[in-house]
């Protein structure tokens, strides 16, 4: 709608609004007990139902319009309320690849969120993980779903378990490894999300999920490193945990 101002409230199970002035509604509309126009049009129907079955949006617009003089609304706004595509990730599903010797799991990509954030599962073998690094354009968080893991953030070192959780803020240095005698599981959230391009260059195709890792060589190593620097992420060489096969 373009120059709405007034109230919005269901009648007949659609959304009528009252103008203040004489502009029309973009999808031709009729008139309804003194209400400028009733949104009954096959093309926004669905958005006027939707909108008129729940209180709270409903809410929302009308305290949007009366403090705004004139408020203009496209139809490909309402798209996320009408129809959302919402997909469910399962148990194993994602982008499952081997980076730096842990099995990672990408269940949501930067470009499927937004921008906003991107998720991982890491599953952490033994004697694994990456070495001390830093971002500078992403905050991290961990949280542990199961096994145990040692969390080393810049001076401090943590003792994670099952349900350990922290954030860690961009530029600061951190690292993770598995000293434990079974693997671990961690979920893995970046802020804002992109990074998951890194794990996508660099990552190693999974042909079977039972295999264990590839060997993680000096060259692999070096190359990783390397291209982390293209997304602003830079590797630490005094502290070393990952484990890698001698050439």
């Amino acid at each position: 709608w373009a120059g709405v101002a007034g109230s919005v409230r269901p009648v007949n199970g659609c959304v009528c609004v009252s103008f203040r002035s004489a502009t029309r509604c973009h999808f031709g509309c009729c008139s309804e007990r003194g209400l400028d126009v009733c949104c009954s049009s096959e093309a926004t129907i669905s958005v006027a139902i939707t909108i008129a079955s729940q209180p709270a949006l409903l809410s929302f617009l009308e305290f949007q319009l009366r403090r705004m003089d004139q408020v203009s609304i496209s139809s490909s706004q309402f798209q996320a309320v009408t129809a959302p595509k919402i997909n469910l990730v399962g148990e194993g599903q994602g982008i499952n690849i081997w980076v730096l010797g842990v099995f990672v799991t990408l269940k949501a990509l930067g470009n499927e969120t937004g921008g906003l954030y991107s998720l991982f599962e890491d599953a952490v073998p033994p004697g694994t993980g990456p070495g001390l690094h830093f971002h500078t354009s992403e905050d991290e968080t961990w949280y542990m779903l199961d096994g145990e893991l040692l969390w080393i953030v810049g001076d401090q070192q943590f003792n994670a378990s099952k349900g350990s959780f922290i954030h860690l803020p961009r530029l600061v240095p951190h690292a993770f490894s598995n000293r434990s005698s079974r693997q671990a599981l961690m979920l893995v959230t970046y802020t804002p999300g992109g990074f998951e391009r890194w794990f996508l260059d660099v990552g190693k195709e999974v042909i079977d999920i039972g295999s264990p890792s590839p060997e993680v060589t000096k060259e692999y190593l070096t190359l990783a490193r390397k291209l982390a620097e293209k997304y602003g992420v830079f590797f630490l060489e005094q502290h070393k945990e990952i484990t890698y096969a001698s050439d």
